[in-house]
């Protein structure tokens, strides 16, 4: 059988969230939301970042942070 999983990551101003296949699995407060940015952290395509060993089928970036039901209805 096929595993596939459907990873979000979701980031507002305080928050970051991870939903594995719908459910969310963890929860994290940012104590200071600009060291997302600081470094220019690069997470797809960065030179020596492990591979995938799959495919990429459907890949999003949202401008607002989506909730636990409409991550849910974007899933096959």
């Amino acid at each position: 059988t096929e595993n596939i999983k459907y990873f979000a990551l979701t980031v507002d101003e305080s928050n970051v969230k991870l939903n594995i296949n719908g459910t969310e699995s963890s929860a994290s407060k940012l104590s200071d939301p600009s060291l997302l940015l600081a470094n220019n952290v690069s997470f797809f395509g960065q030179t020596g970042a492990a591979q995938s060993n799959g495919n990429i089928k459907d890949f999003r970036i949202y401008d607002f942070a989506l909730n636990a039901n409409e991550i849910e209805y974007l899933l096959p």
